[in-house]
């Protein structure tokens, strides 16, 4: 009688929690979507600005039963002894690839064939831009996060505050540099926001492998799940495969509690199949999908490709472009939107002397360094200075001190600490050896950033014993994540091409004059 007393107590409590959770969840994401909404149609909501239709043509290609483009190149460029030659550029696809008289596209091909299904399953008929993928993509990366979060959250900091917890996810999805991106979207955000939403979406499912200690060895379908996302990560932004790489070993080896021996390499291996099966499945696909375009199996459409700007890549610009992305300051003022980030900067100014000017290294984009601009990061050193000594308990603790909730709590924080650093560092191996930055080029790492930060924040207050110590991480935590959402959201008002003012001018100038400072 008292088991069905207590039953019908706890039941009820259960419920309002986990609907709770959801409500809150649901909201976050409104929210978040809205101000999605707003940048990307500069606030023209049944009329979105459209820059580029790239992956529609890819997509039309795919429809048609080819791989190569729906639009031809003009018999004027296919004429020429040379149609590479910059002198011809007026005919070109601008960086399209050109190869055996058809258009082609050297990005993945995920984000084509997801539209080609889309356009067949609804029959539309009409182009659809680039932003409408850029803003479905970035939507798909916030939802994963939020989810993530909250996960983390139940699983790992049970006592954190929810308005903390629902600030630092708004910090994570509005912090720059995605409502720039979605500001002014084309094919290049297309990629790189592509490769987030899969990327992102994969850790979420391979955290709620790792974190459930009472699934053992974890389910078969969510480490099929993370591999079938990060196989589609890398078919919309090959840079990331091998930070997936990377991930697919470390999750394998996480998934379950450590265990010597035999058991525990053919635990590993378990794992490591099923995460790695999708992923070696979409890599060769993407293979063959190079050798029918152009012949060759390694041959994406780079060195054929229609640029007057050819990728250089080398270390020596390691250090330059790490400067850029991490203190370059945006131009402050006191009119709106107060922080501006020019284009054509002279690289004197940009770079201080004790950096190394290489032959070749450019500053033709705009940048904002994420020391100002994503004020959040700061507690990237305090995830890997708090979490990091706990973590290593996971394989310290050899005389069985901590109970097996301990050690399952360490192993997800261990899991967590590392797969985040792998988003927030491995995925950018590529733009930092290119022979410029650009703003575009921090979506690869941002959504990790976030979430390393956020593991820091979260870590600074739990670990915070006395009042007076939860109070300042709760002042800092906030202070950094409300100064990171207003920032993203600046600078997203006005993205590569002053998106608001070209696309909504009546509103730009009405915003300007009421909220400038000084005249």
């Amino acid at each position: 009688m008292s088991i069905i007393l207590f039953e019908q107590r706890i039941t009820p409590r259960i419920t309002r929690f986990v609907l709770g959770r959801i409500a809150g969840a649901l909201i976050l994401i409104f929210v978040i979507e809205a101000f999605y909404v707003l940048t990307a149609s500069a606030a023209r909501l049944d009329n979105w600005p459209e820059y580029m239709a790239y992956y529609d043509l890819l997509a039309e290609g795919f429809r048609a039963g080819h791989l190569h483009l729906a639009l031809e190149p003009p018999a004027e460029l296919l004429a020429k002894a040379n149609p590479f030659d910059v002198q011809y550029a007026k005919y070109w696809l601008g960086d399209g690839s050109l190869y055996e008289g058809h258009y082609y596209l050297y990005w993945g091909p995920v984000p084509g064939l997801i539209l080609a299904a889309v356009k067949s399953l609804f029959h539309i008929v009409q182009p659809v831009a680039d932003v409408y993928l850029v803003f479905s993509f970035f939507s798909v990366a916030a939802i994963a996060t939020t989810c993530l979060l909250d996960d983390m959250r139940l699983r790992l900091f049970p006592r954190l505050p929810y308005p903390l917890f629902a600030l630092t996810v708004l910090a994570c999805a509005l912090g720059n540099p995605v409502p720039y991106l979605l500001a002014s979207s084309s094919i290049y955000q297309a990629a790189i926001a592509g490769g987030q939403a899969f990327l992102t979406a994969g850790v979420y499912f391979a955290f709620s492998a790792i974190r459930d200690t009472q699934a053992t060895p974890p389910p078969v379908w969510r480490l099929l799940a993370t591999g079938t996302m990060w196989a589609c990560a890398i078919a919309c932004r090959v840079s990331l495969a091998p930070a997936i790489g990377f991930l697919v070993v470390v999750s394998a080896v996480l998934a379950e509690e450590p265990v010597s021996g035999r058991a525990g390499t053919f635990r590993v291996i378990r794992n490591g199949t099923y995460l790695g099966i999708p992923v070696g499945l979409g890599c060769s696909a993407l293979l063959v999908y190079n050798k029918l375009r152009f012949g060759s199996w390694l041959e994406a459409g780079v060195s054929v490709q229609l640029t007057t700007w050819v990728f250089r890549f080398s270390p020596r610009y390691f250090l330059p472009n790490l400067h850029q992305y991490l203190f370059r300051l945006p131009t402050f003022s006191c009119r709106f939107p107060y922080a501006i980030v020019p284009y054509e900067v002279p690289i004197e100014d940009v770079l201080p002397k004790w950096v190394p000017f290489h032959y070749g290294y450019g500053t033709p984009e705009p940048v904002a360094g994420m020391a100002w601009a994503f004020p959040l990061v700061w507690m990237v050193p305090v995830a890997i200075v708090l979490a990091l000594p706990t973590a290593r308990k996971v394989f310290s603790d050899r005389k069985g001190f901590l109970s097996a909730a301990q050690l399952s709590w360490n192993r997800a924080v261990l899991w967590c600490l590392v797969a985040f650093g792998t988003m927030a560092s491995l995925t950018f191996v590529a733009p930092l050896g290119l022979y410029m930055a650009t703003m575009r080029y921090l979506g690869d790492i941002c959504f990790g950033t976030a979430l390393l930060a956020t593991l820091g924040s979260w870590t600074l207050y739990a670990r915070a014993s006395r009042r007076w110590h939860r109070r300042f991480a709760t002042l800092l935590c906030v202070g950094l994540g409300g100064c990171t959402i207003v920032l993203g959201l600046l600078l997203g008002y006005q993205g590569y091409g002053e998106h608001f003012r070209r696309s909504n001018p009546d509103l730009s100038a009405t915003l300007v004059r009421k909220l400038s400072l000084c005249d």
